[in-house]
């Protein structure tokens, strides 16, 4: 079904390429090349290659004209531009969206079909989809449960500072290409867990991002938490940072997380202070071979 909704949303693009004409208009420093990055029609978003494998370009050119290139389909166009507001003249319709900051956002047919554009430059910065083996990589690499700890720093409130233990869970989203980061302390559990973040695997060298979600009742947005394994100075180690400030208590905090099963005697003859609190209990569970507990039991 989603398979022949792209076929149809194809149609649409053609149907609306075939109409544009050429006319003229007003210059504007905005004049220049924008990619197609998404398509997106009835809740579906596609990968513009998906229906063109030659991608869609569109170029605002001097003078008010324009041209729109599908694959082997190519027409133009009268723009203008007032304020943020863009209108195209397709063939006595108009086609309305915005423009802003090199980010070009179009409604085709009657609004049915919106097409994102970024600029040439900023496109060329964009992060390269993953192909399947490297995604599969990520997966290996991220996914599975973590055992650690989750500090409190220049409290105002009345919250001290102190530390709790954590778990979370990584698992992927292969659809989307996304991982979501479940983490829990000694007062919630994996149903109901204090943070819930997920992560773009977009990118092919580097940290995997957070794209949304949120920690303490407070958003985590993009590029706010990263999954680094560098971050934190130990291997096989994240940090995740941030500051708090919600519902009256104000926060710096540090999520410290290790593989379950993975042991922390580094850390420990570098820093004991830096061990979770539950570290000996940790470590005969993972000598007896028991998996990560849905819920954290309680301090002795």
């Amino acid at each position: 079904m989603r398979k022949n909704h792209g076929k149809y949303i194809a149609a649409l693009l053609l149907s609306a390429l075939c109409l544009l004409l050429a006319a003229c208009g007003e210059e504007v420093p905005d004049a220049g090349k924008y990619l197609c990055v998404s398509v997106e029609s009835d809740g579906f978003r596609w990968e513009p290659e998906a229906l063109f494998p030659e991608g869609v370009e569109l170029e605002l050119g001097t003078g008010g004209r324009g041209v729109l290139t599908a694959g082997d389909l190519s027409g133009t166009f009268r723009w203008s531009l007032s304020g943020t507001k863009l209108s195209l003249n397709l063939g006595g319709e108009r086609a309305g969206g915005t423009l802003q900051d090199g980010v070009l956002d179009l409604r085709l047919s009657d609004g049915e079909m919106l097409l994102h554009f970024l600029r040439e430059d900023l496109a060329e910065q964009q992060p390269k989809p993953l192909d399947q083996s490297a995604y599969d990589a990520l997966v290996s690499r991220w996914c599975g449960d973590w055992f650690g700890r989750w500090t409190l720093r220049n409290v105002q409130g009345t919250f001290a500072e102190t530390w709790y233990d954590c778990c979370a869970s990584i698992r992927a989203v292969p659809e989307d290409h996304t991982l979501i980061l479940t983490l829990w302390d000694e007062d919630g559990s994996r149903d109901a867990p204090m943070a819930r973040v997920e992560f773009s695997a977009e990118a092919e060298k580097g940290p995997a991002l957070s794209t949304r979600g949120s920690f303490w009742f407070q958003e985590i947005g993009p590029g706010d938490w990263a999954l680094d394994p560098d971050s934190a100075g130990f291997p096989d180690m994240l940090l995740l940072s941030g500051h708090h400030d919600g519902g009256g208590e104000v926060f710096d905090y540090e999520i410290t997380l290790r593989p379950w099963g993975r042991a922390w005697d580094d850390v420990a003859k570098k820093d004991s202070f830096r061990l979770p609190f539950r570290y000996e209990w940790y470590l005969t569970q993972i000598e007896a071979g028991e998996p990560m507990p849905e819920a954290l039991p309680p301090a002795a």
